[in-house]
């Protein structure tokens, strides 16, 4: 903070006026200096010591000071530190004494810039509010802007916002706009800072805008640039995540474009924190230590320990706890040593999280105690209400219950209209057991939060998801916390469906609202080369081993979708028609029982971070189950093992009578209290969650009978999503198109993939089997079932569309995922001429079929990402307009697969009086009967999702 002050000092002085002095002493003055600009030093000194003689002659104070100011300059330059020391003094003294109230403000003000500079601060204000006196007595409006705006910048250094913002209004006077555009700008700068500090960010908004049009006025690059940072910065703070990565990126364009490297570390700091509160930690580490690189070479130690202190918060996200109490620690030391209390408490406050982390509570509560003496007297109200309810959460994880108490009566004494996420999960936390009434408005005003910081996410679906994904938990508990307290089944339901793949949602309504024909052609074009880039950049950094190689290409993705993000928002600003788009809310309970059908029964599972909230809907009742551990385990922990273990029994072909035990067992935790409702229905709909999404329920047993003997069976990511996959057609002018038998010999396959694919010459077989099903079916098989075959067919026309080739899942990367087909002959798309039918690609066709079949191995799978689902093909093609998709949970098996795919199409050609779940479990239970595919292994794998 030191640095900024001095040098605003500086750009003041420079508009201050010029004194009165003879004509008689100018000249010698001017004749001196020109000495001193040829080094003729010797003859400077003669001239000052011989003016003196005659100006103490004379008596001419004035002259005199103006005399003793040159010299002192003089001195200075020539680092005859004690003599200018002296010489300033005299200056002061005389020009006090004559009236020349201009030339004593200006050297105090000087004076104050060095004790800035050696970090003696106790001084600084007496010493401006002298200056300030002198500078009204002479009149010189610019030295009265300058004293005022640098109390102000003293106040603020210290904490003392509220004087801060005084001092900054009592410019208001002196201000001409027509011809003082930089104090204006400087003006509304340090007022948005302050008010920024304070909690009130619209406010800052507000003056960060008339110091961005300021700028504008002086056309100042540099100035334009940081006040796009600053506002970006302010609308993060309001949550308007998209607005401020956008302000960040345009800000950065410049500075980048401008070699202006500080500025460029600042934003980069900046977006790696907003990555980083969006929990996309890679990125953030990435912008971080590209912030520390250019701080290093051109920054200050207080810029510096920005970035340790940055680095160190995500290197704890990373889980390098190590690593990050070491740079969160050099930070301390660097606040500490330059006297910056509010930074210093901050780094203080994230080491003490560290500690906590570690349950090392009671040395964490020193530090907070440490915190706390310091935003007592710096810092506003929220910030120390934040420390006690924090400061209360440790020490109710101590039992100090009444201690916790304390702090939290003095929390909210000072800060009773709580918005932070943290804060409020204490809040909620400690008054569940106590207080439910304060609990349960602690808990709205917590939804309303998280969603609307997730509205404010922007156009990147994967932000969204990640920021979702942080609080989940968290909702599910207050859904499971609604349904025990306030028996409020309703409620609970609509907060545990706000958990349930909502970006997929998002997709879906972006789908049936034809955002992309809203699209310019060449504009699509553009962004769809972006994706595919960035694609190829993911699939680079996948082959990386060395990790100075994967972060080169981690920056290279960053960049890209910097450059995407930016790209996307300019085409949105410029349509009015996609700007308006909004994304649709989760379904209300009533709502959704007003479209299930009288057969069906929707069993949806949230998880908390213990225990597993259970609804049981059908369109005339409505149900929930807290499912628990009696051995006071996680039943979460429990549940995931469990799936976990019975999915490798199945796999690995074990003897069937383990998998029955793990069967039976499964049914009693997750179905045993809805067994009511299950024997009176014949449709379950599957609304799953975390691991549950890999578990096929139809092997869960009860009565030594499989749930798929006794019911159909679908699943669906949400209940919104009845409301947003395509329904199928009345009518379609073609019945199947089937895709089988692809040529894998593609050398680029594997830079892809990883992957390298044999021949699955049943495949062939199983595509001519479903024909004779279907006869009018079309055929794609060998080398003519490739990407640029599929893509100029009208895919839309097709009532069902049958894939038979190698799947490819990519967990950490779902991106990559996608269906093996031939490489294309000649297209400039390289996943055309590799054979990788990608998601991106998937999510581009225009599909409206009833149904989409992958058999294929592990289809089903892809990455489990909390409150999305599984992100992989069946999600792919739903958001295509499929109306369902049949895939598999694990590696298939040749023979038992085309025996399933024929009696399954078999049926469908026969029954289409039947839905197709109910075809399903009459294949499945085919396969059961069958004396050679009865293991669970064949016949359970395939399910279907959607409609």
């Amino acid at each position: 903070m030191r640095f900024s002050i001095y040098l605003i000092l500086l750009l003041i002085f420079s508009a201050s006026s010029v004194w009165a002095q003879s004509d008689e002493t100018k000249d010698v003055l001017q004749q001196a200096r020109e000495l001193a600009e040829n080094n003729a030093l010797d003859d400077v000194l003669e001239l000052y010591q011989q003016l003196e003689k005659d100006l103490q002659l004379s008596a001419n104070k004035a002259d005199l000071s103006r005399l003793y100011y040159d010299w002192f300059l003089f001195e200075r330059n020539r680092n005859e530190t004690e003599i200018a020391h002296r010489l300033r003094e005299k200056s002061l003294e005389f020009a006090t004494k004559s009236g020349e109230y201009g030339l004593a403000s200006r050297i105090i003000q000087e004076k104050t810039g060095e004790l800035i500079m050696i970090d003696e601060l106790d001084d600084v204000k007496p010493m401006l509010i002298q200056a300030l006196g002198f500078s009204k007595l002479s009149g010189d409006i610019n030295l009265i802007i300058a004293n005022y705006i640098n109390l102000a910048n003293i106040e603020q250094h210290f904490g003392n916002y509220y004087k801060s913002i005084g001092y900054l209004e009592l410019t208001t006077p002196y201000l001409d706009t027509d011809e003082s555009w930089n104090y204006f700008h400087l003006i509304h700068t340090r007022l948005s800072f302050s008010y920024s500090n304070l909690g009130n960010y619209q406010q800052a908004l507000t003056h960060r805008y008339v110091a961005l049009q300021a700028a504008r006025q002086m056309d100042d690059i540099e100035k334009i640039a940081t006040e796009l940072n600053g506002i970006a910065l302010t609308h993060r703070r309001l949550g308007n995540f998209r607005a401020a990565r956008i302000r960040y990126l345009e800000a950065l364009e410049i500075a980048s474009s401008n070699d202006l490297f500080l500025l460029q570390s600042t934003i980069y700091n900046n977006l790696g924190n907003l990555n980083r509160f969006m929990n996309n930690y890679e990125a953030a580490y990435s912008y971080f230590s590209d912030s520390l690189e250019l701080r290093l070479l051109y920054g200050n130690q207080t810029q510096i320990s920005y970035s340790y202190n940055s680095l160190g918060l995500t290197y704890w996200n990373l889980g390098d706890l190590e690593k990050a109490k070491k740079y969160i620690q050099k930070a301390i030391d660097i606040r500490r040593e330059f006297r910056s209390p509010i930074r210093y408490a901050q780094s203080l406050y994230n080491y003490h999280s560290l500690l906590a982390y570690e349950q090392n509570y009671d040395e964490a509560l020193s530090y907070l105690d440490e915190v706390i003496a310091i935003r007592k007297n710096f810092g506003s109200n929220e910030s120390l209400a934040s420390t006690y309810l924090r400061r209360a959460e440790i020490n109710n994880f101590r039992n100090d219950f009444l201690a916790a108490e304390s702090d939290i009566k003095k929390g909210l004494e000072l800060n009773p209209n709580v918005e932070s996420i943290n804060d409020l999960n204490i809040l909620i936390s400690f008054y569940r057991e106590t207080r439910p009434d304060l609990a349960t408005d602690f808990s709205e005003r917590l939804i309303t939060v998280i969603e609307s910081e997730r509205r404010m996410m922007g156009f990147n679906a994967e932000n969204r998801s990640n920021f979702y994904s942080h609080h989940i938990s968290v909702l599910n508990d207050i859904a499971l916390f609604y349904f025990e307290e306030h028996d409020d089944l309703n409620q609970a339901f609509q907060i545990a469906e706000l958990t349930k793949a909502r970006t997929f949602i998002d997709q879906l309504a972006a789908g049936q609202a034809n955002l992309d024909a809203l699209w310019p052609a060449q504009k699509l074009e553009e962004r769809n080369h972006l994706e595919r880039e960035i694609l190829f950049l993911k699939a680079d950094k996948q082959h990386a081993t060395e990790s100075s190689e994967v972060s080169r290409i981690n920056n290279l993705i960053r960049r890209k979708e910097d450059e995407l993000e930016l790209f996307v928002n300019n085409v949105f600003m410029n349509n009015p028609q996609l700007s308006r788009f909004q994304y649709p809310e989760p379904i209300a309970l009533a709502d959704l029982q007003r479209i299930l059908d009288p057969e069906s029964l929707l069993l949806s599972y949230s998880f908390t971070n213990d225990d597993i909230l259970l609804f049981g809907i059908t369109n005339d009742s409505a149900q929930a189950w807290k499912l628990s551990d009696e051995e006071e385990r996680s039943m979460v922990e429990k549940i995931s093992e469990k799936v976990l273990q019975i999915r490798e029994n199945i796999s690995a072909h074990v003897i069937v009578d383990n998998i029955h035990s793990q069967a039976d067992e499964l049914f009693s935790l997750l179905l045993k209290p809805a067994e009511e409702l299950i024997a009176e229905k014949s449709n379950l709909i599957i609304i799953s969650d975390a691991d549950l999404a890999f578990l096929p329920f139809e092997v869960l047993r009860k009565n030594e009978r499989y749930l798929t003997e006794t019911h159909s069976i679908r699943y669906l990511p949400s209940a919104t999503s009845l409301t947003f996959i395509n329904r199928p057609l009345h009518r379609y002018p073609q019945d199947m198109l089937i895709v089988a038998d692809p040529d894998y010999d593609s050398p680029l396959l594997a830079d892809l993939s990883g992957e390298a694919f044999t021949v699955l010459p049943s495949t062939r077989l199983e595509a001519e089997t479903i024909k004779r099903a279907f006869p009018t079916a079309q055929l794609m098989l060998g080398d003519d079932a490739n990407i640029a075959n599929l893509k100029a067919k009208n895919l839309a026309d097709y009532r069902f569309l049958h894939f038979a080739t190698h799947g490819v899942v990519n967990n950490q990367i779902p991106e990559l995922s996608g269906l093996v087909l031939s490489p294309a002959s000649e297209d400039e798309n390289i996943s055309v001429n590799m054979g990788m039918l990608t998601l991106a690609d998937i999510y581009q066709l225009d599909i409206t079929a009833e149904l989409v079949v992958l058999s294929a191995c592990d289809s089903g799978m892809g990455q489990q990402v909390r409150g999305e689902g599984v992100l992989g093909l069946q999600r792919a093609f739903l958001s295509a307009g499929a109306s369902s998709v049949l895939v598999s949970l694990w590696p298939v098996y040749d023979q038992s697969t085309a025996f399933f795919m024929e009696n399954f199409y078999t049926m469908l050609r026969a029954h289409p009086e039947k839905s197709r779940e109910e075809i399903l479990q009459e294949t499945r239970k085919r396969l059961l009967n069958h004396r050679r595919f009865s293991h669970p292994v064949y016949w359970a794998p395939f399910v279907l999702v959607g409609l």
